[in-house]
């Protein structure tokens, strides 16, 4: 019996288990949803009104995010291409960034680790962090990478949200 429902992070009502959770509320519930990502896809069809109150120039020139290099989209947006066109993202640092932090996504564990093997073979040091780590384990990956004992963190998303990196320079 909600009149006001408000949505953290609302860019997660995007995907089908999120979206089951509207369903609970009635149709005349007053919804409006926070996201602090910048293109959150079709978030104008799930609320009626849109407000911005930043521009990610704007969060740039005042300190409040880093500009990183994007490196490449993981092999789950590759999936219909030709092998010969696939990018190598651990080469494609090797070669445009080796040295600098980078923090690296992939969709799944078992990519992280290939990735992970990959930097690994082009003597870079990479450590991958799931929701599986512990929370000791984590916390030593963390501050290695910090320390830059640590070049490259991977993860299966689980430090796309909350996770403060300033010394991170490349994504």
């Amino acid at each position: 019996d909600a009149k006001i429902v408000c949505w953290d992070e609302a860019h997660h009502l995007q995907g089908q288990a999120w979206r089951q959770a509207l369903d609970i509320f009635r149709p005349d519930t007053a919804m409006f949803g926070l996201s602090a990502t910048p293109y959150s896809g079709e978030l104008d069809k799930l609320f009626t009104c849109r407000y911005t109150i930043a521009r990610i120039e704007q969060l740039l020139r005042g300190g409040y995010i880093l500009p990183v290099s994007v490196v490449h989209p993981s092999e789950m947006f590759l999936a219909g291409l030709e092998k010969s066109d696939r990018v190598d993202a651990a080469a494609a640092y090797n070669n445009t960034h080796r040295g600098k932090q980078a923090v690296h996504f992939e969709p799944t564990i078992e990519l992280c680790e290939r990735a992970q093997a990959r930097y690994t073979e082009l003597g870079v040091t990479a450590a991958v962090v799931t929701g599986e780590t512990s929370q000791g384990v984590r916390e030593v990956e963390l501050d290695r990478f910090r320390q830059k004992r640590t070049q490259v963190l991977i993860s299966p998303v689980l430090l796309s949200e909350g996770f403060d990196a300033p010394c991170a320079e490349v994504l």
